[in-house]
């Protein structure tokens, strides 16, 4: 699910794991970096450009992530690179995990 119009988005995963998630697609990095030249870049260099693009939004959202007992990971690929902070819920519990949900929409999407 998106949250809002700023490339976050939202993921409920059957363990349990509500994940917020920023990224970028390798290749759309590996185009901006290129500017048209078809010069063939490493897929680390890509990667560590991708992690260095996404850290503005990242930082924006960070702290009020970890204080809300979010933990954060990095993952990536030769598809795409990301930061995702990952929180367990009780799914047994709906009302929990709808609070959980309009929390991220409202923090991170700014809706209510």
């Amino acid at each position: 699910m998106d949250l809002g119009s700023n490339g976050w988005l939202l993921e409920i995963k059957p363990d349990g794991t509500v994940l917020c998630q920023y990224g970028v697609a390798m290749d759309d990095v590996m185009a901006l970096m290129s500017e048209g030249t078809p010069e063939d870049l490493g897929t680390d260099e890509v990667a560590k450009q991708a992690k260095y693009f996404i850290q503005p939004a990242v930082s924006k959202f960070r702290p009020l992530l970890l204080q809300s007992g979010f933990a954060e990971e990095t993952e990536m690929n030769e598809e795409f690179v990301a930061v995702t902070f990952a929180r367990a819920v009780d799914l047994q519990n709906p009302s929990k995990v709808q609070d959980l949900i309009r929390w991220c929409c409202r923090q991170i999407g700014g809706m209510a």
